[in-house]
């Protein structure tokens, strides 16, 4: 999330606990850019930094730089690297821009430096810093279906954190792990484990994961969908950003607001708050990685509303994207799914759904598909299209219970859901881009620690233990 600071050095030392929480705030926001500072700010967030550092004063001038105002700070970053290497300030620098590439669209780009930073994260970067950079990159893997990469920095992480409650990094390392069961669209694991966590990291003074917690609350309960709880995680959130006006929220909180606001708003009403309140977003390509859902979602909305100029102008920028990345499967069925919608083309949107590595956009293409080929009216409000999109995954109660997720391994846990969903192993080893021997190996383990027998039984298991 970008921020912006105008406190004190007293005040930064107490909001943060020392400058170890300024660091997770330049390493995980979320667009990188951290926006317009009050004059005088960036002495005091190097004071800041100063304290958590300790001796190495000529660093955090320079980390401190990386906060400047004046627009210059991918050639500061530049200038740090190109000067050393393996210090914590090179780390910095390197997550900065991977952090600028990706919210500017340009995805290689930003995996390019976030690889680098998590190559060059280690001896020189003080201890409660390190678990950032692999959290930083398992953010992005998040956003493009690398799962299995971005669990194996997550753990590489927790690792770093020496799996100590008590370290600084501790709750955002099980947010991260959150995250993770979000996008494997594991979304009543994903909430207690948020939850949770949120807990934590207010009690600790943790005020960034305090709001991240929040949204990734608000996200996961619109998708299961559980729209009260959505409007209050949100809401929360919202309070949190307003008691701090130095904070200036991210391209997701914005995302996150404008789909609760909607909630009771018809589609005409849905795309007038859009346009005249949140139409920048269009400019934002880091929108259409991290919600695979979000391009198709505005242009069935624009279209059920009649207003051709936003749909076609959602399905420019989702293209413009996809082209602008070639290598990112996930982008390219986001691109294909929103042009099929404008196009009405049934065989390209069954491609799309069949692409998706995202689990509710497949299953938000297979809603669509339904709609066109019935030719039947979509969903005249908002929360009417989440609760069609659920209804299916609510009827087969797909989520693993809790007594199997704390049996099973992340990847054991991901076949599960998508076995007691009823999909096929081929089907599994496509979307998790494995061969089928080995999802095959992963439901013998399964069945083995939950001691079932069959995929009926799972599903039966699932129903029960989780009803």
């Amino acid at each position: 999330m970008a921020v912006a600071f105008g406190m004190s050095t007293s005040t930064v030392n107490h909001r943060y606990g020392t400058a170890n929480r300024l660091f997770p705030v330049l390493l995980l926001a979320r667009n990188g850019a951290l926006g317009e500072l009050p004059p005088g700010v960036v002495e005091d967030v190097h004071a800041g930094i100063v304290y958590g550092l300790g001796d190495f004063g000529r660093q955090a001038q320079r980390i401190a730089g990386l906060l400047s105002p004046d627009g210059g700070t991918a050639e500061r970053a530049r200038e740090i690297l190109s000067a050393d290497a393996g210090t914590a300030e090179t780390v910095v620098a390197a997550t900065v821009l991977s952090n600028l590439a990706w919210e500017a669209g340009d995805l290689d780009e930003g995996m390019r430096w976030g690889r680098h930073a998590v190559a060059l994260n280690g001896e020189g970067v003080p201890d409660p810093w390190r678990p950032y950079p692999c959290l930083a990159l398992a953010e992005k893997l998040l956003d493009i279906g690398e799962l299995d990469e971005a669990e194996v920095l997550i753990k590489a992480a927790d690792a770093a954190a020496a799996h100590r409650e008590d370290h600084p990094a501790a709750v955002d390392v099980e947010i991260g792990k959150g995250r993770l069961l979000y996008a494997s669209s594991m979304f009543r694991a994903a909430r207690r484990k948020i939850s949770g966590t949120v807990g934590r990291a207010a009690g600790a003074g943790a005020d960034w994961t305090t709001r991240y917690g929040l949204l990734l609350l608000a996200l996961t309960d619109l998708r299961r969908p559980d729209l009260r709880a959505a409007c209050d995680s949100m809401w929360k959130c919202r309070a949190e950003f307003t008691g701090d006006p130095l904070v200036r929220p991210s391209f997701a909180y914005r995302w996150c607001e404008y789909l609760v606001s909607t909630i009771g708003l018809n589609a005409e009403r849905a795309v007038e708050t859009f346009t005249e309140e949140y139409a920048d977003l269009l400019d934002c390509p880091a929108l259409f990685v991290m919600d695979a859902a979000a391009a198709p979602w505005l242009v069935r909305l624009a279209q059920t509303a009649g207003d051709v100029l936003l749909a076609t102008s959602v399905v420019a920028a989702v293209e413009r994207l996809a082209a602008g990345n070639p290598g990112y499967p996930t982008v390219r069925a986001t691109a294909l799914h929103a042009r099929a919608l404008l196009g009405h083309d049934t065989e390209a949107l069954r491609e799309a759904a069949s692409a998706h590595r995202d689990l509710w956009a497949a299953r938000l293409a297979g809603e669509h598909l339904r709609s066109l080929d019935r030719r039947r009216e979509p969903a005249r409000t908002v929360e009417a299209e989440l609760v069609a999109v659920a209804t299916p995954h609510r009827q087969a109660r797909s989520e693993v219970p809790e007594r199997a997720a704390s049996l099973l391994t992340t990847t054991e846990l991901r076949i599960a859901h998508l076995v007691s969903s009823g999909m096929t192993n081929q089907q599994i080893a496509h979307s998790l881009r494995r061969s089928p021997h080995t999802v095959n190996y992963h439901l013998r383990r399964i069945f083995e620690k939950l001691e079932i027998r069959s995929r009926v039984e799972l599903a039966t298991y699932c129903l029960r233990e989780g009803a």
